[in-house]
């Protein structure tokens, strides 16, 4: 028997809406689960998404991937930390600078992604 510890499961939300997440997310606990959003709930439910999720007390992955040109990055990833997710992704096929430019909006915000 596998043991898990708890949060160790990401719950991948691949849903048009947040009233198709519902059935999932009302049989998770969210001292056990976190959730991965995905760029096709996000676009269709922007960041409050990210709220909606963290009043039901689930940790969130803002799985994004993303990838532009430094400045564009760094602008990005300073609005998505400052909505407290868990943690965030960017491609890394966007090059060196592109990711120091992550790198700074990482250790500017208050609010610590891994």
């Amino acid at each position: 028997m596998i043991h898990l510890k708890p949060k160790q499961v990401l719950v991948a939300l691949d849903f048009d809406s947040y009233d198709q997440t519902i059935p999932v997310c009302s049989n998770l606990d969210p001292k056990k689960f976190r959730l991965k959003v995905g760029k096709q709930l996000y676009s269709a439910e922007g960041p409050r998404i990210i709220d909606r999720f963290h009043q039901q007390g689930f940790e969130v992955f803002l799985d994004l991937k993303l990838h532009d040109i430094p400045n564009t990055v760094y602008k990005a990833l300073k609005n998505i930390f400052s909505l407290g997710v868990w943690m965030t992704n960017i491609h890394l096929l966007g090059g060196t600078e592109m990711i120091q430019a992550a790198k700074e909006a990482q250790q500017e915000s208050d609010k610590k992604t891994y």
